[in-house]
Protein backbone atom coordinates (compact mmCIF):
# COMPACT_ATOMS: atom_id res chain seq x y z
CA UNK A 1 0.00 0.00 0.00
CA UNK A 2 1.58 3.46 -0.80
CA UNK A 3 2.60 5.45 1.90
CA UNK A 4 0.59 8.36 2.66
CA UNK A 5 2.22 11.92 3.70
CA UNK A 6 0.31 13.56 5.85
CA UNK A 7 -0.98 17.48 6.30
CA UNK A 8 1.42 20.08 6.87
CA UNK A 9 0.48 20.77 10.71
CA UNK A 10 -1.47 24.16 10.71
CA UNK A 11 -0.10 27.02 13.19
CA UNK A 12 -0.34 25.46 16.61
CA UNK A 13 -1.79 26.81 19.84
CA UNK A 14 -0.94 24.62 22.37
CA UNK A 15 1.60 21.81 22.52
CA UNK A 16 1.61 18.32 24.68
CA UNK A 17 1.05 14.71 23.71
CA UNK A 18 -1.99 13.36 24.11
CA UNK A 19 -3.44 9.71 25.16
CA UNK A 20 -6.14 8.19 23.14
CA UNK A 21 -7.95 5.84 25.57
CA UNK A 22 -10.73 3.79 23.77
CA UNK A 23 -12.49 0.87 25.39
CA UNK A 24 -12.35 -3.04 24.17
CA UNK A 25 -15.76 -2.48 21.88
CA UNK A 26 -13.59 -0.01 19.48
CA UNK A 27 -11.16 -3.39 18.75
CA UNK A 28 -12.76 -4.26 15.82
CA UNK A 29 -13.10 -1.38 14.79
CA UNK A 30 -9.72 -0.08 14.35
CA UNK A 31 -8.86 -3.66 13.27
CA UNK A 32 -11.12 -2.60 10.23
CA UNK A 33 -10.25 1.00 9.56
CA UNK A 34 -8.00 2.48 7.41
CA UNK A 35 -4.98 4.42 8.07
CA UNK A 36 -6.31 7.24 6.60
CA UNK A 37 -9.79 6.57 5.63
CA UNK A 38 -12.76 4.30 6.15
CA UNK A 39 -14.90 3.74 3.28
CA UNK A 40 -16.96 0.74 4.09
CA UNK A 41 -17.76 -0.42 7.66
CA UNK A 42 -20.37 2.30 8.42
CA UNK A 43 -24.06 2.16 7.78
CA UNK A 44 -25.01 2.14 4.28
CA UNK A 45 -28.61 2.20 3.11
CA UNK A 46 -30.14 -1.23 2.69
CA UNK A 47 -31.63 -3.25 0.10
CA UNK A 48 -35.20 -4.72 -0.07
CA UNK A 49 -34.68 -8.21 3.16
CA UNK A 50 -31.43 -6.94 4.54
CA UNK A 51 -31.36 -6.25 8.23
CA UNK A 52 -32.61 -2.40 8.82
CA UNK A 53 -29.33 -0.71 10.81
CA UNK A 54 -30.60 0.55 14.52
CA UNK A 55 -29.48 3.28 15.76
CA UNK A 56 -29.52 4.29 19.58
CA UNK A 57 -30.26 8.31 20.48
CA UNK A 58 -27.74 10.52 21.39
CA UNK A 59 -29.30 12.07 24.99
CA UNK A 60 -28.64 15.87 25.53
CA UNK A 61 -25.09 16.35 27.05
CA UNK A 62 -25.69 16.26 30.84
CA UNK A 63 -22.70 17.49 33.02
CA UNK A 64 -20.44 14.76 33.71
CA UNK A 65 -18.08 13.87 36.46
CA UNK A 66 -14.73 13.44 35.71
CA UNK A 67 -14.51 9.57 35.53
CA UNK A 68 -12.42 8.05 33.51
CA UNK A 69 -10.21 11.53 33.30
CA UNK A 70 -7.34 11.99 35.23
CA UNK A 71 -6.95 14.01 38.25
CA UNK A 72 -7.01 17.69 37.00
CA UNK A 73 -8.34 17.15 33.92
CA UNK A 74 -11.66 18.79 32.48
CA UNK A 75 -14.65 16.36 31.43
CA UNK A 76 -16.30 17.70 28.15
CA UNK A 77 -19.47 15.75 27.27
CA UNK A 78 -20.56 14.90 23.58
CA UNK A 79 -24.20 13.59 22.69
CA UNK A 80 -22.96 10.38 20.37
CA UNK A 81 -25.51 8.41 18.13
CA UNK A 82 -24.84 4.25 17.71
CA UNK A 83 -25.69 2.92 14.77
CA UNK A 84 -25.93 -1.29 14.91
CA UNK A 85 -26.17 -2.77 11.06
CA UNK A 86 -25.49 -6.52 10.11
CA UNK A 87 -22.82 -6.76 13.20
CA UNK A 88 -21.37 -3.42 12.80
CA UNK A 89 -21.29 -1.00 15.29
CA UNK A 90 -20.77 2.87 14.01
CA UNK A 91 -20.85 5.83 15.87
CA UNK A 92 -21.58 9.55 14.59
CA UNK A 93 -21.13 13.29 16.42
CA UNK A 94 -22.56 16.01 15.26
CA UNK A 95 -20.01 18.82 13.89
CA UNK A 96 -20.23 22.85 13.05
CA UNK A 97 -18.63 25.12 11.36
CA UNK A 98 -18.75 28.37 12.72
CA UNK A 99 -22.50 28.56 12.44
CA UNK A 100 -23.24 26.31 9.74
CA UNK A 101 -24.60 22.65 10.74
CA UNK A 102 -24.44 20.94 11.97
CA UNK A 103 -23.23 17.91 9.90
CA UNK A 104 -23.03 14.80 10.81
CA UNK A 105 -19.70 12.86 10.99
CA UNK A 106 -18.69 9.31 11.84
CA UNK A 107 -16.45 9.18 15.23
CA UNK A 108 -13.23 6.61 14.04
CA UNK A 109 -10.29 6.21 16.47
CA UNK A 110 -8.84 4.02 13.77
CA UNK A 111 -8.32 6.52 11.20
CA UNK A 112 -5.15 8.49 11.03
CA UNK A 113 -6.73 11.48 9.70
CA UNK A 114 -10.10 13.30 9.65
CA UNK A 115 -12.07 13.97 6.42
CA UNK A 116 -14.90 16.12 5.50
CA UNK A 117 -17.22 15.78 1.88
CA UNK A 118 -16.00 17.63 -0.78
CA UNK A 119 -19.90 19.20 -0.69
CA UNK A 120 -19.45 20.92 2.70
CA UNK A 121 -16.28 22.18 1.87
CA UNK A 122 -17.36 23.93 -1.29
CA UNK A 123 -20.58 25.16 0.39
CA UNK A 124 -18.71 26.91 3.05
CA UNK A 125 -15.77 27.79 0.82
CA UNK A 126 -12.95 26.58 3.23
CA UNK A 127 -9.55 27.66 2.22
CA UNK A 128 -7.47 25.19 0.09
CA UNK A 129 -3.82 25.13 1.71
CA UNK A 130 -2.17 21.92 -0.17
CA UNK A 131 -1.79 19.91 -3.71
CA UNK A 132 -3.84 17.19 -4.52
CA UNK A 133 -3.02 14.21 -2.67
CA UNK A 134 -3.87 10.56 -3.50
CA UNK A 135 -5.48 9.09 -0.52
CA UNK A 136 -5.87 5.23 -0.03
CA UNK A 137 -8.11 2.62 2.12
CA UNK A 138 -9.13 -0.48 2.29
CA UNK A 139 -10.90 -0.26 -0.57
CA UNK A 140 -8.76 1.37 -3.18
CA UNK A 141 -7.58 5.39 -3.78
CA UNK A 142 -8.43 8.44 -4.67
CA UNK A 143 -7.88 12.11 -5.26
CA UNK A 144 -8.03 14.42 -1.89
CA UNK A 145 -6.78 17.97 -1.12
CA UNK A 146 -6.46 19.38 2.46
CA UNK A 147 -8.10 22.26 3.76
CA UNK A 148 -7.56 24.74 6.97
CA UNK A 149 -10.32 24.93 9.14
CA UNK A 150 -10.17 27.28 12.71
CA UNK A 151 -13.76 27.85 14.12
CA UNK A 152 -15.23 24.61 14.24
CA UNK A 153 -16.82 22.50 16.93
CA UNK A 154 -18.25 18.65 18.00
CA UNK A 155 -21.35 19.40 19.73
CA UNK A 156 -20.09 22.49 22.16
CA UNK A 157 -16.72 21.77 22.35
CA UNK A 158 -14.09 23.54 20.69
CA UNK A 159 -11.95 21.54 18.32
CA UNK A 160 -8.44 22.65 17.21
CA UNK A 161 -7.33 24.41 14.01
CA UNK A 162 -6.51 21.61 11.69
CA UNK A 163 -5.76 20.87 8.35
CA UNK A 164 -7.79 18.16 7.24
CA UNK A 165 -8.32 16.39 3.81
CA UNK A 166 -11.22 16.84 1.51
CA UNK A 167 -12.88 13.99 -0.87
CA UNK A 168 -15.80 13.13 -2.88
CA UNK A 169 -16.93 10.34 -4.01
CA UNK A 170 -18.26 6.80 -2.84
CA UNK A 171 -16.58 7.83 0.59
CA UNK A 172 -19.84 8.49 2.69
CA UNK A 173 -23.08 7.51 2.99
CA UNK A 174 -25.57 9.96 1.56
CA UNK A 175 -26.03 11.29 5.55
CA UNK A 176 -22.45 11.08 6.13
CA UNK A 177 -20.66 14.29 5.93
CA UNK A 178 -17.00 13.75 7.21
CA UNK A 179 -15.39 11.78 9.53
CA UNK A 180 -13.47 12.96 12.73
CA UNK A 181 -10.13 10.74 13.03
CA UNK A 182 -7.12 10.18 15.62
CA UNK A 183 -5.77 13.58 14.07
CA UNK A 184 -7.92 15.93 15.93
CA UNK A 185 -8.82 13.28 18.94
CA UNK A 186 -5.59 13.18 20.06
CA UNK A 187 -5.10 16.91 20.82
CA UNK A 188 -7.46 15.95 23.89
CA UNK A 189 -5.73 14.05 27.15
CA UNK A 190 -8.08 11.55 26.83
CA UNK A 191 -11.19 10.53 24.84
CA UNK A 192 -13.61 7.86 26.14
CA UNK A 193 -16.76 6.19 24.70
CA UNK A 194 -19.73 5.42 26.96
CA UNK A 195 -21.77 3.19 24.73
CA UNK A 196 -24.48 2.54 27.01
CA UNK A 197 -25.43 6.17 27.31
CA UNK A 198 -24.47 7.53 23.89
CA UNK A 199 -21.96 9.86 25.34
CA UNK A 200 -18.51 11.22 23.97
CA UNK A 201 -16.17 12.15 27.46
CA UNK A 202 -13.40 14.30 26.01
CA UNK A 203 -10.88 14.78 28.83
CA UNK A 204 -8.36 18.14 28.73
Amino acid sequence: MPVIPPPPPPPRRRGGGALLIVGSALLALALVAAALVVTGHHATPTAAGSPTPSATAAPSPSPTPNVGCRPGEVAKTVSMSVVRSSGAVDETVLVTFGSNGPYRFILDTGASFTLVDRTVVNKLHLPVVGPKRTVTGIFGSGPARIVHVEDWKVDDVTLPMSNIYTASGPVFDPFISGLLGSDVLSTFQSVILDFQTGHLVLCS
